[in-house]
């Protein structure tokens, strides 16, 4: 059995969501083949490059020019993020969502937080740490791998995760933005606030303190927490999540979606990070011994295992599908 270096966001997931899963891409010595991209994703991976980039360009220079990285072009991300298969269909589609991000004034405002933050903003996009945290006597460590976005420190020592999302571009149906935003903005409609958003000025950002993150979508929170504490937090300190939106629908008349940006500012409580990362404990401790279904006595564990080996071919399409951090 494979023994995996680090938890990420989207192994958590699939392992809180599908156990079987988890053993037969990260564990089994006859692993899954890799995830193929699917168009939903490649449309955020595309956006993603082209906006990481535009920022990248007008934040510093270009990235070839010296002391600069030239992974941040836009063609290097893009490539770097979007398999080939998809590539021809992602460069519209990723097209469309930066052009209307930038129509809608959110690019402008982020630019503006941007310039004035303390110290140049940070784009690492794959970061490794180990997080400890004490519990019941003992500390935990766990290795994490995560890739966030953005982050950075506001002029009043604030610490921001940031992330862009973008949901249903291939849905019939579309998507609605998540709730608790602090504004959405559409075309043709004065921006606003979500309904149930209790709205706070903390140090100069416009914050949502009627719920934590977690209370509007645990995963997005779980991304953060983690994002958060391998940029330097500890588990359990104040920072702020920062989450664009783009919540597509279909739009008559138009083959590409109408956007709504919608702009999560929010916090992760303290009591949820840790909840995350005593999660992340228990994994890590049972996928580094020889007992990894704990819901199960060890026999029946290791008989678990020998029997996803010997039939991952046919519980794969059974299985949740494929997750993108």
């Amino acid at each position: 059995m494979r023994r995996p270096q680090y938890l990420s966001p989207t192994s958590m997931t699939k392992w809180r969501r599908d156990p079987n899963l988890y053993y037969l891409k990260y564990l089994s010595d006859t692993p899954l083949p890799p995830d193929v991209q699917t168009q939903p994703m490649s449309v955020g991976s595309a956006f993603d490059a082209f906006v990481k980039s535009f920022l990248y360009e007008h934040l510093f220079g270009s990235p070839s020019k010296p002391g600069n990285d030239a992974a941040f072009s836009r063609d290097a991300i893009f490539e770097a993020q979007v398999q080939p298969h998809n590539r021809d269909w992602a460069m519209k589609a990723g097209e469309h969502c930066l052009n209307s991000y930038r129509h809608l004034g959110a690019l402008d405002d982020l630019m503006l937080a941007l310039g004035r933050s303390a110290g140049p903003p940070k784009f690492e996009m794959d970061i490794r740490g180990t997080v400890t945290m004490p519990r019941g006597g003992v500390v935990d460590t766990v290795p994490f791998r995560v890739k966030p976005d953005l982050h950075f420190v506001t002029e009043q020592g604030v610490r921001v995760i940031f992330d862009w999302k973008v949901n249903g571009y291939c849905s019939k149906a579309g998507h609605s933005p998540m709730q608790g935003f602090v504004q959405a903005r559409r075309t043709g409609k004065l921006p606003w606030s979500h309904s149930e958003a209790k709205l706070h000025m903390h140090k100069g950002l416009v914050v949502n303190i009627a719920g934590g993150l977690e209370a509007y979508d645990e995963e997005w929170a779980q991304q953060c927490a983690i994002g958060a504490w391998v940029t330097g937090n500890e588990v359990g300190d104040n920072f702020v999540t920062m989450i664009h939106q783009l919540a597509c629908r279909p739009s008559t008349g138009d083959v590409r979606p109408v956007i709504t940006v919608a702009e999560h500012t929010s916090f992760v409580t303290p009591e949820y990070q840790q909840r995350v990362h005593a999660d992340a404990a228990r994994m890590w401790e049972a996928i580094n011994s020889d007992w990894v279904f704990r819901d199960l006595s060890f026999d029946d564990s290791r008989a678990l295992c020998d029997l996803l080996d010997q039939r991952k071919d046919t519980v794969v399409g059974v299985i949740s599908p494929a997750l993108e951090d």
